[in-house]
């Protein structure tokens, strides 16, 4: 499993950057994507909005396997 954490500053509202965000799985252009589902949320002392989520994928290789 990966796992990855980042920040960003974006400078659009707060309303469009959390929709977009949050609503961009499950999508009709995103076939790849299996499920998601929210393991944790909350919103921390500092009014940050903090999300947990696992996501599960197939993932197709190039030359129809996976290099170990």
């Amino acid at each position: 499993m990966d796992q990855f954490a980042y920040s960003t500053k974006l400078e659009h509202p707060w309303d469009d950057v959390s929709l977009g965000w949050l609503n961009r799985y499950p999508n009709p252009n995103s076939a790849h994507v299996l499920s998601s589902d929210i393991i944790e949320r909350y919103v921390d002392d500092k009014g940050r909005l903090y999300t947990e989520r696992c996501l599960s994928k197939r993932v197709e290789f190039l030359n129809g396997h996976r290099n170990t």
